[in-house]
């Protein structure tokens, strides 16, 4: 016991050392807080859905291609946001529904009407943002099949 007490006290007693232990406490304690960081700052923006492609079928959404607007997402400061996309894959009639995301690491949870989706972002950089995502199911649509599908948007 009283080693250890005589280390802990060595260590303190030097200033040097104390200065390169609070050093190394302060760049292992933030590192992922600035990961989260980059990440918000960098989803911070609008996103036009460039792809939805079934990851298992490799079958890709379709999307009008008639269309003035685009679907998109739009990334707000402050975890929300706006979703533009399709109301039917046959016209060009869009719909908007409010957001709220989170960022987590790699992981981005998007919340649209009390409904949350998780995926995990393989890129996220000033130009494209790419995230993968597991469906369970689709209740309004009867569709129960289970899959992933891979997201990619570009920034606008």
């Amino acid at each position: 016991m009283k080693k250890r007490f005589l280390l802990t006290t060595n260590l303190y007693n030097n200033p040097y050392r104390l200065l390169c232990s609070l050093m190394a406490l302060l760049i292992l304690s933030c590192s992922s807080d600035d990961d989260n960081n980059d990440q918000q700052k960098l989803i911070v923006g609008e996103f036009e859905i460039l792809s939805i492609v079934e990851t298992s079928s490799g079958e890709i959404t379709p999307f009008p291609s008639d269309c003035d607007d685009v679907p998109s997402i739009v990334f707000n400061n402050g975890s929300t946001g706006i979703l533009t996309a399709f109301d039917s894959f046959t016209e060009c009639v869009f719909v908007e529904d409010n957001i709220t995301y989170i960022i987590n690491g790699n992981t981005l949870t998007l919340i649209v009407d009390s409904l949350a989706v998780t995926a995990e972002i393989t890129t996220l950089n000033e130009t494209t943002l790419i995230f993968e995502t597991r469906l369970i199911e689709d209740i309004e649509f009867g569709d129960n099949d289970i899959g992933d599908e891979t997201w990619t948007l570009r920034r606008l």
